[in-house]
């Protein structure tokens, strides 16, 4: 399976292999027992349980493809302080209390969009995760669970949305999050897919890719539906 990359950022592309890696932490691959010392000493270690592997093995790591400063401001807005002068993302966030109701209003929202689109060949759904492995790289900020569907002709750009308490930001309000930490991993229950990217202009861009439903996912659903019924 390939996933085509589509972006007006030729810097975006030229460095997808530093932004979207392989999610195999380094610990993982330093945990290397024999198979004579497992069995003769009942030694067994996380490379031989098929959940870690199966999860390794099938997503990727999306990291910051350049820093990021968020500042939050007293009244809980978030935005990017720092200028984004190439334009690789933008910043923005959900009012979880509007959104999700009274218990999540502790809790501040950062959405962080990539200026591109994932093309799949076919019909297929990825799967967003906290990079809860990845403890010595990551930021203070949560990525959000959460279920991506794609469609060949249905396109969504790369989001990624996060949350955090008050004190992911220091005294005066800022959080910086460095080039190259990981944001979330992208699991793909289908099998990994190749991953090529592919630069366009402005033009072609907002005139082929930028299918964006503003209702809720359902309708996306419903389109995807009828598109794969009608073939």
């Amino acid at each position: 399976m390939k996933v085509k990359f589509v972006t007006t950022k030729q810097n975006l592309a030229k460095t997808i292999d530093q932004w979207i890696t392989p999610a195999f932490p380094s610990w993982f691959k330093d945990l290397k027992v024999s198979v004579a010392e497992s069995i003769q000493n009942d030694f067994r270690t996380v490379r031989h349980c098929p959940a870690f592997v199966h999860l390794f093995k099938n997503a990727h790591v999306l990291r910051a493809p350049q820093d990021i400063s968020l500042l939050r401001q007293e009244d809980g807005t978030i935005g990017s302080r720092q200028p984004n002068e190439i334009h690789q993302l933008s910043v923005g966030l959900f009012n979880f209390q509007t959104q999700m109701g009274d218990e999540w209003k502790k809790f501040s929202s950062v959405k962080v969009d990539f200026n591109g689109t994932f093309v799949p060949e076919e019909s297929m759904t990825g799967m967003f995760f906290d990079p809860i492995y990845h403890q010595d790289e990551r930021c203070a900020l949560t990525a959000m669970t959460g279920v991506w569907p794609m469609h060949p002709e249905l396109y969504t750009h790369l989001a990624i949305n996060l949350m955090g308490q008050r004190q992911c930001f220091d005294d005066e309000g800022y959080l910086h999050i460095n080039r190259g930490t990981p944001l979330a991993y992208l699991y793909w229950p289908q099998g990994k897919p190749v991953i090529e990217p592919e630069v366009v202009s402005i033009e072609e861009y907002e005139r082929d890719y930028l299918y964006v439903h503003t209702n809720f996912v359902g309708d996306f659903i419903k389109k995807e539906k009828e598109l794969t019924n009608a073939v």
